[in-house]
């Protein structure tokens, strides 16, 4: 073994061992980020078994997205190739839960994947972040002239669901919820303002294109064709509820720091703790181990 290929194991091992020392549930023990292949053709998501998560396609201004739970208009500032450049990602949690450790509900695990995602953001791209409260324009949900055409709903439910482009369903859910979808669809903060608290069925169709906002002051105007429906207008003839243009405050992911993805370890290491490892004793790993893949 020449003095290199020693040098790199000590220090993949010096990695290990402090990887060993700080796993926790703020990162995960195998991970793989690269670049998307030229067929990319969309942005795909799954959640994996034990913690996991594998992502194709995704440019690291909706990873931040979906780590932070904002919406893009909710992100300020970094380079543009954030929002063009889309990225594969593989990550593992190799940990076994400790055997007296009560099992966590879905909802727990997904929280504590994306806990794992900020860590790896923070660590394969260098993201550093602040937040702000900015005031930006928003939209106010409020109860249409005439009055809303909202039935209560008492079935099981608390779901909604995109059902495809320009339709929406929701299933005995709160009207805060629908606000959040809206704000998706818009692209800007929409604020529940109807006074109405109880929880609500219904289905929203739109034409997609014909999205735009009013005036401000003035009423969307209303259209007979449903053919040619904004989402304006399909609010105010199908739930009762018009969006009036303002501004308030929002809050906002203020873009410090972001760098193109370090690059994967050799496959020797890929089961070292690296999100784990220093940086400054991974990159002394990353230069020096073309010498490991000669060892044997």
């Amino acid at each position: 073994m020449t003095n290199t290929q020693a040098i790199a194991l000590v220090a993949s091992y010096l990695c290990c061992a402090s990887g060993a020392a700080a796993q926790t549930q703020s990162g995960f023990e195998v991970a793989s980020v690269k670049p998307s292949g030229p067929d990319w053709q969309g942005t795909f998501t799954r959640y994996l078994p034990g913690g996991g998560l594998r992502i194709d396609g995704a440019p690291l201004k909706f990873l931040i997205s979906m780590a932070y739970g904002v919406r893009g208009f909710q992100i300020s500032g970094g380079p543009k190739w954030m929002e063009t450049d889309p990225f594969d990602i593989e990550a593992k949690s190799v940990t076994a839960p400790a055997p007296s450790a009560a099992p966590q509900s879905r909802s727990e695990e997904i929280r504590s994947t994306l806990e794992r995602l900020k860590s790896l953001l923070a660590d394969r791209f260098q993201l550093a972040i602040h937040t702000e409260t900015r005031e930006q324009p928003v939209y106010a949900l409020v109860v249409a002239k005439g009055g809303t055409k909202l039935q209560e709903s008492t079935e099981a439910g608390g779901l909604v669901r995109m059902m495809g482009r320009g339709r929406l369903k929701g299933q005995t859910i709160p009207l805060e919820m629908l606000a959040l979808n809206l704000s998706n669809e818009l692209g800007r903060r929409v604020v529940n303002q109807t006074g109405l608290t109880g929880k609500y069925s219904f289905e929203l169709t739109w034409t997609p294109l014909s999205t735009s906002t009013p005036v401000s002051g003035t009423e969307p105007a209303v259209s007979s064709d449903p053919a040619e429906v904004s989402l304006f207008t399909a609010l105010q003839e199908q739930l009762g509820l018009r969006l009036e243009p303002g501004r308030g405050p929002v809050e906002v992911l203020v873009i410090d720091r972001a760098e193109r993805p370090s690059k994967n370890l050799p496959e020797k290491l890929a089961l070292l703790p690296w999100v784990k490892c220093p940086p400054w004793l991974r990159s002394i790993v990353s230069i020096l181990s073309p010498g490991l893949r000669k060892a044997k």
